[in-house]
């Protein structure tokens, strides 16, 4: 623990601090969807850690401006969210894990998205809690039924 931190704080642990825009979907998540996707668009330089898929880009290949194929999984840089989900609704199959926030894309989301599921607030990724409330968010009817049948949490 950081000594210089305020162990009398009304937060007594200090803030995990991330110089990084990669926030990796756990494997619980993917094993309770049951899908296997035909892309992720926004995976790490080193490929996809846990997302089951036939393909992927990364930031060396500009996957917000390739052409998406198929059923995708998208978990977007939360840092500029904004364009990676206005892409995940125009193409319109696939399944989105991002922050709830109050935004116009999170509103578009709400309204066009065939499932939606509040992840519990214990939901953690691979790097650690993200302090704020994430859902998943599917785009047609096979992905609306796999977050209903997952189990992770309720669907509405």
């Amino acid at each position: 623990m950081d000594t210089n931190y305020k162990q009398d704080s009304l937060f007594p642990i200090k803030p995990a601090v991330f110089e990084s825009d990669d926030w990796t979907t756990p494997q619980h998540v993917f094993d309770a969807l049951q899908i296997y996707f035909d892309l992720d668009p926004a995976c790490p330089v080193d490929g996809p850690r846990f997302t089951p898929c036939k393909s992927f880009f990364s930031s060396q290949h500009d996957g917000l401006r390739s052409d998406w194929h198929g059923t995708v999984f998208i978990n977007p840089p939360f840092s500029n969210a904004q364009p990676w989900m206005q892409r995940f609704l125009e193409h319109g199959d696939g399944i989105a894990l991002t922050l709830v926030s109050k935004s116009k894309w999170c509103d578009k989301l709400f309204a066009q998205a065939g499932a939606m599921l509040l992840l519990p607030s214990s939901f953690r990724f691979v790097e650690g809690p993200i302090y704020m409330p994430c859902a998943l968010w599917a785009l047609g009817q096979s992905n609306a039924d796999a977050l209903t049948h997952s189990g992770l949490g309720c669907v509405r």
